[in-house]
């Protein structure tokens, strides 16, 4: 069980960040041997398989301009990724929709 947090930082912009939840056996998180492996945003899992639409769109990245929002965009993507992210790679908590499944080949696959 593994999560990326991917952080794009821009001077004259606001920066921004996504999280990625992998799943796989091994070292190597994105190891293409393991077929149960398992690639998706959180905000992709959250949109598409719980059907939660607390995010703007499935491709969300949290933005923020200063260390103040910062906090505040890291602390919501952490709520989201303990409770449904973290829950959803241990196997405790199941979609909402269980007859869809992530592409385990594709990262970030349409599902």
């Amino acid at each position: 069980m593994y999560v990326e947090f991917q952080m794009l930082l821009y001077g004259d912009a606001p920066s921004r960040f996504r999280v990625t939840l992998l799943r796989n056996k091994g070292a190597d998180a994105r190891d293409p041997q393991d077929p149960n492996r398992v690639e998706v945003s959180l905000s992709r899992l959250i949109w598409e398989q719980f059907g939660v639409r607390q995010l703007d769109t499935p491709d969300y990245w949290w933005t923020f301009a200063n260390s103040h929002e910062m906090a505040h965009a890291i602390a919501h993507a952490g709520r989201l990724l303990f409770g449904f992210g973290v829950p959803w790679l241990e196997g405790s908590l199941a979609p909402t929709k269980p007859s869809e499944k992530p592409n385990p080949t594709e990262p970030d696959a349409q599902y």
